[in-house]
């Protein structure tokens, strides 16, 4: 994959509980000035699109720390450890929205900033939704709602939804 660049050096600046952050001295083939690189190594990611049998999708609202704000987006959570993206799904979907799902279908995958971070989301629609008790993380305070289709592009438009996760699900349920 990397085969036209070598990595001189590679450095651990960063060990947090989720995410890494590496220095890395990198030499592009043919070519013999050194560079610098910053990697966040970041664990995968699974996002669910739950779907009601009157095709309503449930939306949470929850505020994200690092831009201070608050956000209308489909529920994700990051892997633990070597959990497999759907498991990761089956159990975010309870913690965030106290329903579970009969069916789980993977839709794609996509890296949301490959520029910087090896993050690698996994999108699934669950559908046949029924109600089942979760409990949220404890810095989560979640608002649920459900919303169609055409309401989630209407808040995309209007600038109510802004995470990206969701504009890309959104843009793909629209055109399938």
């Amino acid at each position: 994959m990397r085969s036209f660049i070598k990595i001189k050096k590679s450095k651990t600046v960063y060990k947090g509980s989720r995410i890494q952050l590496l220095v890395e001295e990198i030499q592009v083939k043919d070519h013999k000035k050194t560079l610098k690189r910053e990697v966040i190594k970041h664990p995968d990611v699974a996002v669910i699109v739950p779907q009601f049998k009157n095709k309503k999708l449930i939306l949470v609202r929850q505020h994200r720390y690092a831009v201070n704000k608050y956000f209308w987006e489909f529920p994700a959570g990051t892997c633990d450890g070597k959990e497999k993206p759907l498991t990761c799904a089956k159990r975010e979907l309870v913690e965030e929205t106290n329903h579970s799902a009969k069916s789980f279908k993977k839709l794609l995958s996509f890296y949301p900033t490959p520029g910087i971070s090896t993050e690698h989301m996994h999108l699934f629609l669950a559908t046949d939704l029924y109600p089942k008790q979760g409990q949220p993380d404890e810095d989560e305070f979640l608002e649920v709602q459900a919303f169609s289709l055409n309401q989630v592009n209407t808040m995309i438009r209007s600038g109510k939804i802004k995470d990206g996760k969701t504009i890309l699900a959104a843009l793909y349920l629209s055109k399938r």
